[in-house]
């Protein structure tokens, strides 16, 4: 089971408090903001399935800019607020926390619930299975 380790422990007595990843919901739909980064950041039109748990969740997703964002329906100043220095992160985390982001944050919880919902994962996946057993 993935944990999420929490940035400040509940219980000050203990120092490594984590969420399991089946909860890890409850803390995104508490939050203004949520952070992705993946580790394989080089591979095109990869990210963590991180940025879709935090857009569903209706947090502003702060990401790491990764080529073919787009295809994912990831843009910008639109529906999140990506970023590739430290120094764009920081710019790119005030904006976050402003009004202004609001409309971004709404966007980018409307286009996980349009586009990225189990439903939609079982056609694309069944469009596989399908071109597998054509191909037999």
């Amino acid at each position: 089971m993935e944990v999420l380790p929490l940035r400040q422990p509940v219980d000050k007595k203990k120092k490594d408090q984590r969420i399991a990843l089946e909860k890890s919901h409850t803390v995104y739909q508490r939050s203004k903001v949520g952070l992705s980064i993946s580790l394989m950041n080089d591979l095109d039109c990869y990210t963590s399935d991180r940025a879709l748990r935090i857009l569903g969740c209706g947090a502003l997703l702060l990401v790491k800019s990764f080529s073919m964002m787009s295809v994912l329906g990831l843009i910008d100043g639109v529906n999140c607020l990506a970023w590739g220095t430290a120094e764009e992160a920081v710019e790119k985390a005030k904006l976050a926390l402003s009004p202004d982001a609001d409309p971004i944050r709404k966007t980018g919880a409307e286009l996980a619930r349009e586009h990225h919902g189990w439903g939609t994962r079982m056609e694309e996946m069944m469009a596989y299975v399908n071109a597998v057993r054509s191909a037999r």
